[in-house]
């Protein structure tokens, strides 16, 4: 009864001392430090929190957490005092950790209350249901999606080379490409990775294909981000998308124990290279004079945080609801990052940042103060967050039936709110566009293929047998 009490409340006393820390800091501002490190530590106990008492629900909101948590570090370390080199200033303790950690708390408990509540109460109204044996077309569909983006991508290589292979950054690379939406199919491998990792799951339970094969997939796709330049981004999405899914599937039967020695193994090895990757790149393709290591601690603990730290500091009271949804291909009249971007930093900066598609990281919630202000910007925030709750329940349904169809629309759509509600990019969510997957994904989450059925259910009775 206490645990269960405990598992009640623990969110909302979290969030309560974390406004606690916000109304301290307003009124003492010898404690802004001293209160974002408490607010620090609010934010990874609410993170265990979820983890050991909704870690289906913790798998789902990693596309979230992650991000929000290094820009929350990024600030903590701005509140101590370090040079901001795209702003070319010195930062300062202003109090904005703690009051951006109150954002997102207050954003991840209604994101999750909703889901709670949907995941419990749920009716559904309605229900397709195609039987046949459909796995072997998925599968099939899978590799030759997956074949077809490598092979476009192996022949833009071969034409016109890489970044990589010819010592440049992407951002020029694409800029003189001709033909540059050749991008946006490195882009289709975080969807088609998420897919991958809800499908290696169900490969012993009469699923066509090999788990191999689809961990080639994934591995193929990681290649081609750092040939064609990503330095972190590509493979860090490429990885998290198929871990969302892989995560996600395999909760649905049993918890899972995170942290392991392979776990730690893997990650540490990861990371080596992926430092390693950004270190070359930094080294031999941009050439930066100096210390390498200095200019990549610089970047993770200072730039991740600085649009926050930036509006934060300058207290908007809102320059109007247009920010939230204008968009332009001009920068200047852009909604979202680049209108952040623009009130912070040199104009000639940002110009030259938007000739080569450059933003910076991280504009959510600044971009809801920068627009309405604080108190209506919370409130937005609040209203986000239901739509994010919703959509991660949507995104379960799609797991626990899954077909190709609802498992593409569920990342995308996720995709699409990651980059609005991290990036600060909201006119992605009232895009006529996003609307449409989304009303396609709560209509093929109802989809019922009798072999996913047969699964689940074989899969649950394995969980169970296991158990027992």
């Amino acid at each position: 009864m206490r645990a269960s009490l405990w598992g009640l409340m623990c969110p909302w006393i979290i969030l309560l001392f974390s406004l606690m820390a916000v109304i301290t800091v307003a009124v003492s501002p010898e404690m802004y430090v001293i209160c974002g490190a408490v607010s620090l530590s609010l934010f990874i106990l609410f993170c265990k929190y979820l983890y050991q008492s909704k870690q289906y629900f913790f798998f789902l909101l990693m596309p979230f957490i992650f991000p929000h948590f290094t820009a929350i570090v990024s600030n903590f370390s701005l509140e101590t005092g370090a040079f901001i080199e795209e702003l070319q200033v010195s930062s300062f303790a202003t109090g904005g950790v703690t009051r951006l950690i109150f954002y997102i708390l207050s954003f991840f408990v209604v994101a999750m209350l909703s889901f709670s509540f949907l995941n419990k109460y749920r009716i559904n109204r309605f229900s397709l249901t195609l039987k046949g044996d459909y796995s072997r077309l998925e599968n099939q569909l899978i590799i030759l999606f997956s074949a077809g983006i490598f092979f476009v991508l192996g022949v833009s290589a071969v034409i016109w080379g890489s970044p990589l292979l010819k010592g440049v950054q992407r951002f020029d690379y694409w800029a003189s490409h001709p033909y540059p939406g050749i991008r946006n199919f490195l882009y289709q491998g975080y969807l088609l990775s998420f897919i991958l990792g809800v499908y290696i799951t169900r490969l012993n339970l009469n699923y066509y294909g090999n788990k191999k094969q689809y961990i080639y997939i994934v591995a193929l796709f990681c290649f081609f981000n750092i040939l064609y330049g990503e330095k972190f981004t590509g493979v860090f999405l490429t990885l998290l998308y198929f871990f969302v899914g892989l995560f996600g599937s395999l909760v649905l039967y049993k918890k899972i124990k995170l942290i392991t020695l392979k776990s730690v193994f893997f990650v540490s090895i990861l990371m080596l290279i992926l430092y390693g990757l950004i270190y070359y790149q930094y080294k031999f393709i941009h050439q930066l004079p100096g210390s390498i290591f200095s200019f990549i601690e610089s970047r993770v603990l200072n730039l991740q945080g600085e649009v926050w730290w930036a509006i934060d500091e300058m207290s908007p009271s809102g320059n109007g609801l247009s920010y939230l949804y204008s968009y332009d291909q001009n920068c200047r009249v852009t909604g979202g990052l680049y209108s952040l971007m623009y009130q912070i930093a040199p104009a000639s900066l940002v110009d030259s940042y938007c000739e080569r598609g450059i933003t910076f990281t991280m504009g959510y919630p600044a971009i809801l103060i920068s627009s309405v202000g604080y108190l209506v910007g919370y409130l937005f925030n609040l209203l986000f967050a239901v739509l994010v709750g919703v959509t991660l329940f949507l995104v379960k349904k799609a797991i626990e039936y899954p077909n190709i169809i609802s498992l593409f629309l569920s990342a995308k759509v996720l995709l699409i709110e990651t980059h609005a509600f991290n990036m600060g990019n909201i006119y992605n969510v009232v895009d006529a566009k996003f609307l449409i997957y989304f009303l396609l994904l709560l209509f093929f989450s109802e989809l019922r293929l009798k072999n996913a059925q047969v699964s689940s259910h074989v899969s649950t009775s394995i969980s169970s047998s296991k158990t027992k």
